[in-house]
């Protein structure tokens, strides 16, 4: 589903003072409990900031969204009322402002957020005006208050950027096997991404593929499974969903290529058909975990099977 909004001022904000994450709460739908969860994400579309944002709703006890819409938004630095002759700074408080059809058979109509932030939590209310059913039945306008919390999870902390520590010297830094974080950019939007790199003999690579809208997030948004090869000589990867195209998160990929950084850890790669982008580093920590697994896995195929006579 696309977000329709109407045009609000943006502002550039810096990294501590931007919004982008997932924020959770609950709430009371069609007499029902309701978590609600909504994870904004930087949108390159407007020049001086911008975002999009997945809503996604979850009964009491359930782990599935019942619903998820992807939306386009934004939202606003207000300044607030001024008295005269009052010299202290001028007051701003920031709004957030999304609206969305849905033409789901759990929730049809069409989905009007307005949230106002307050400390590290959004305030507002969650309104859906119900689409009426050929019989005349349905309709009406339900609106129901609503704070979501911004989510802090110990993930955020274990995939944040690594620096050169004594864990440097467990993996072996020509090997491209590892875990890398980053960003990845498609359709004007960025993502926090991971790839997931196994080699397999000289050439053969297997991927792991995913993004969300932050480091905060416990699952992806979408992630793929992809198979490729490697040229030690030149560096460089090739990744395909073998032949397909394949959609996860609103992304549609055929190929994933690009090169290793042998002394800088990093990849760079290019996505295709939505000329994605991505710049990774390698989280040195969890690169020395899988390439311990693969070491194993590698002494046992060498060594054969033993014998239990």
């Amino acid at each position: 589903m696309l977000l329709i909004l109407a045009a609000l001022p943006f502002r550039n904000v810096t990294a501590d003072d931007a919004p982008f994450g997932l924020y959770s709460g609950e709430c009371t739908l069609n007499n029902e409990a309701t978590r609600v969860e909504l994870e904004i994400v930087r949108n390159e579309r407007y020049s001086s900031g911008g975002a999009d944002a997945i809503l996604s709703f979850y009964k009491k006890g359930e782990t599935s969204p019942v619903n998820r819409i992807t939306v386009w938004g934004g939202y606003r630095d207000a300044p607030q009322p001024h008295r005269r002759g009052d010299r202290s700074p001028p007051q701003t408080k920031r709004e957030f402002q999304f609206s969305a059809p849905d033409s789901s058979e759990a929730c049809g109509g069409r989905w009007s957020v307005k949230l106002e932030e307050e400390g590290a939590a959004l305030t507002g209310t969650l309104s859906l005006q119900k689409r009426e059913r050929r019989d005349g039945s349905g309709g009406g306008l339900e609106t129901v208050p609503v704070t979501l919390t911004r989510n802090e999870t110990p993930r955020s902390r274990e995939n944040a950027a690594p620096t050169a520590t004594a864990g440097e010297g467990k993996i072996d830094p020509a090997d491209i096997t590892g875990v890398y974080i980053g960003t990845f950019t498609a359709q004007k939007r960025q993502f926090y991404s991971e790839l997931h790199l196994n080699r397999e003999g000289d050439t053969s690579l297997r991927a792991w593929f995913g993004f969300a809208a932050s480091a905060n997030n416990t699952e992806p948004l979408g992630s793929f499974k992809l198979k490729g090869t490697y040229d030690s000589k030149s560096n460089s990867f090739k990744l395909s969903s073998e032949g397909e195209l394949v959609s996860s998160g609103g992304i549609t990929l055929a190929t994933l290529n690009g090169s290793f950084d042998l002394a800088g850890g990093k990849i760079r790669a290019q996505a295709s058909p939505n000329e994605g982008t991505l710049e990774l580093v390698r989280n040195v920590q969890r690169t020395a975990e899988l390439q311990a697994k693969g070491g194993v896995a590698a002494k046992q195929l060498k060594e054969g099977p033993i014998s239990l006579a």
